[in-house]
């Protein structure tokens, strides 16, 4: 099987493996997405590993421009642009490519360029591939706010305008090369200019207000006045404070996700040699529009102060799976309620039950009590939450709290239940417990999703009620 990768030095949250995952079950492509997160000390080593192996990779921050001394060949815009995140290895030999530029082209084309100014904040390797586009759809002038602005000023003029004719070149220092008058329409400004700078659009290409830094905004919302669309590369969050400070202000608002689903696609496309159709190609991106906007919806816009999810059901339901999952969706904190009373108390669950149930339940509120003033957290309950009043009343007063029905079939039929204290010598006592609490668990509940299929299916349909909720306020 195939073996395609992704560089970078902090990918935990990369949404890539999802995209090219799904993409490769559309076209029949079998292979592998990992994820190769190291320091840039170690680029060679992997790099090296692309041509020994035959292996594919996307390329992300930092190393877009520090992998071009090692290819041994670049297609004509990751040349134009200095930056490379697409490497195809073939019978040994390094291809790169740039097909962030397509990806912006697909983000942009409904927005004329031309004639008209922008402001780009950041001048990495996206920063390169952004200023490319605009001045190749004729801009009227393109700012570029950058910390160290007399560096980047003699960087353009002697080395990121050169075009690079030799395609067949060994390496990007090899290449033969001559001028190319883009500087023109680029002027270097500091960070203090912005405030005097008004245009058509204002792109983040810096990580600034990426995940984990939610809440960072790479300028003042007194700057976003003076335009009227304003971009974000960044993709996770979906609604970065960037974007959130610009629609607050009238702008017409994107995100990063665009650019990525059809770079994606693009290096796809070259990897394998089959050419999507452009049904296929809208279908793909309106997949994951349509998923990740039903999570920011989920998420809003302070993630910092989302009150918890609640998970409820039987013993066996799939509590703990449906949170970790949806956890991780969401990127919020899981909090197993019963790994939680056992990393509290030392002691497993089975051994407190020894104490007799009535113990077990009282440290089971406390723990519950504790575990509801968390935020940005999803908590599975044990089953028996329930039971106890004060438990009852706390959820009662809850907006997230999420009912799993699962037939007591089923959790017979494939859940060990060695381990549950109630059920381990007498499994059927399953059905006498569903007569106990089910009117609990449909009485407290704010929505109710039934567990009949595939995990993938439990927290596509917890999303979508989570969702349901946000639309009606």
């Amino acid at each position: 099987m195939k073996k395609n990768m992704l560089f970078g030095s902090t990918l935990s949250h990369s949404l890539s493996p999802e995209i090219h995952k799904y993409i490769y079950n559309i076209i029949g492509y079998e292979s592998t997405y990992e994820l190769a997160e190291f320091r840039e000390n170690e680029l060679q080593k992997y790099i090296e590993k692309l041509s020994k192996f035959d292996i594919n990779a996307n390329v992300t921050i930092p190393y877009k421009e520090k992998v071009l001394p090692y290819l041994d060949f670049l297609d004509e815009k990751a040349q134009r642009i200095g930056s490379v995140n697409t490497i195809k290895s073939e019978n040994g030999k390094l291809f790169g490519y740039n097909t962030d530029y397509y990806g912006l082209s697909e983000t942009l084309k409904h927005y004329n360029i031309s004639g008209k100014s922008f402001l780009v904040l950041g001048y990495g390797g996206a920063a390169k591939t952004v200023i490319q586009y605009l001045i190749d759809n004729n801009a009227e002038r393109v700012f570029v706010a950058t910390r160290k602005k007399e560096l980047h000023k003699k960087l353009i003029d002697n080395e990121q305008t050169k075009l690079y004719e030799n395609t067949q070149a060994k390496s990007y220092e090899n290449a033969q090369i001559k001028e190319c008058n883009i500087n023109e329409k680029i002027e270097f400004i500091s960070y203090s200019d912005i405030y005097n700078i008004s245009g058509f659009g204002i792109i983040n290409t810096t990580p600034i207000g990426m995940h984990p830094n939610i809440r960072n905004c790479p300028v003042s919302p007194y700057v976003f006045k003076n335009f009227k669309l304003a971009l974000d590369l960044i993709y996770m969050p979906i609604r970065t404070s960037f974007l959130i400070c610009a629609e607050n202000a009238g702008l017409t608002v994107i995100n990063g996700l665009k650019m990525l689903v059809y770079q994606a696609i693009k290096a796809i496309e070259i990897w394998t040699g089959i050419e999507m159709t452009i049904s296929q190609k809208n279908d793909i991106f309106a997949h994951f529009d349509s998923k990740f906007s039903v999570i920011s919806k989920i998420k809003g816009d302070s993630d910092l102060t989302k009150d918890p999810i609640f998970i409820i059901g039987l013993p066996g339901s799939g509590k703990t799976t449906l949170g970790k999952s949806l956890s991780k969706k969401l990127d919020f904190n899981f909090i197993d309620l019963d790994d939680y009373i056992e990393s509290k108390t030392n002691m497993k669950i089975s051994e407190i039950f020894l104490l007799g149930e009535s113990e077990f339940r009282k440290i089971e509120k406390l723990s519950l009590q504790e575990a509801s003033m968390a935020k940005n957290t999803v908590i599975s309950t044990g089953g028996g939450v329930v039971v106890t009043p004060e438990n009852r009343e706390l959820l009662s007063k809850k907006s997230n709290v999420i009912y799993i029905d699962r037939s007591c079939e089923d959790i017979l039929s494939d859940v060990n239940l060695q381990d549950r204290p109630l059920l381990k010598d007498n499994p059927n006592r399953i059905y006498e417990i569903y007569k106990e609490r089910k009117d609990y668990y449909s009485s407290l509940c704010n929505y109710k999703i039934v567990n009949d299929g595939s995990i993938n299916d439990l927290v596509e349909n917890a999303l979508k009620v989570l969702a349901s909720k946000e639309e009606d306020y």
